[in-house]
């Protein structure tokens, strides 16, 4: 019987890959957020992801692939980035921007292409430090061939999008202004979500112009476009 148990121990760490592990650092040195017609400005960035410093994986010069880390917090990277590009400036929106979700990786199957997922929460107070989150933003930016490994722009250009989605929002009036404990304030905003697209009852006809909007069900409801039928199946 003990020699039975040492072979099992023995052919399980053979058929296991033990591949030493890489890492290699991300850095915005050299970075810039590129926002235009900024109609807000970024008081502080709360990290609530439960790893804050590992921000994925991507394979390098055909080895295994590296974990991608930061060496220092993304949140702080983030705050300096929007001082930045959105200084503060009277009458505009003071925002608290809180980062629920970050991956990044890419994939080798279809030719080179790099992902990135990001969810940020868009949040402000009041003078008695009520907080409301005025809109979730999430996209998942690709890049493909040579440009994939570029991940800290990549990492940017998922931040910028997310930025769009706020600021389209607010300007056809969609926010979702949820009120927040303090609580809630510092959780992952992921988690805490119900999204109407899974809740709502009454649906409108029209068109979603993209997942955001399909997510919290608005639709347009008068949009300029025709359906052509084809036959020729």
């Amino acid at each position: 019987m003990k020699y039975k148990i040492l072979l099992f121990v023995y052919f399980s760490i053979l058929s296991t890959k033990l591949w030493p592990v890489h890492y290699e650092y991300i850095t915005f040195d050299k970075e810039i957020l590129r926002i235009k017609n900024a109609n807000f400005y970024v008081e502080q960035v709360i990290d609530a992801r439960e790893s804050q410093m590992y921000i994925g994986c991507a394979p390098r010069n055909g080895r295994a692939d590296v974990v991608l880390t930061l060496p220092k917090p993304f949140a702080t990277d983030l705050q300096r980035l929007f001082n930045q590009s959105c200084p503060a400036a009277e009458g505009l929106t003071p925002i608290t921007i809180k980062i629920n979700h970050l991956f990044v990786y890419e994939n080798l199957t279809n030719g080179r292409v790099g992902s990135v997922e990001l969810n940020l929460s868009f949040i402000t107070h009041n003078d008695q430090q009520q907080y409301t989150e005025l809109f979730n933003a999430a996209t998942n930016y690709l890049s493909k061939g040579h440009d994939a490994s570029r991940d800290q722009r990549n990492l940017l250009n998922a931040v910028e999008q997310c930025v769009e989605q706020y600021q389209r929002r607010t300007n056809i009036n969609q926010l979702n202004n949820t009120p927040l404990t303090t609580e809630q304030l510092n959780s992952n905003s992921v988690l805490l979500t119900k999204y109407k697209c899974l809740s709502d009852t009454d649906f409108a006809a029209g068109l979603y112009p993209n997942f955001i909007d399909f997510r919290d069900n608005l639709p347009i409801s008068n949009p300029n476009y025709t359906i052509d039928y084809r036959t020729d199946f």
